[in-house]
């Protein structure tokens, strides 16, 4: 299981690959990264909060992280 850093850089790298011309990054956060394993449901630590998520993974943002999962094999291809 890739650490949340090496799913960022993951996230970075296909970002650069996909937009050559970008000059910022896909602004992925960690929350971003724990509600992707979420809704794809992968395992993941239980969250502390019962309160809704203050930053949930936008919807554009999730084919990216998958994306990123999938290349790290921590998820199939043929997953979500």
């Amino acid at each position: 299981m890739a650490t949340y850093e090496e799913v960022l850089a993951m996230c970075k790298e296909l970002y650069a690959k996909q937009h050559p011309g970008a000059l910022r990054g896909p602004g992925i956060k960690t929350c971003h990264i724990a509600h992707a394993k979420e809704l794809l449901g992968m395992p993941k630590k239980p969250r502390l909060s019962l309160r809704p998520r203050k930053y949930p993974c936008p919807p554009e943002k999730l084919p990216l992280i998958r994306q990123a999962f999938i290349a790290l094999g921590m998820l199939p291809p043929d997953n979500g």
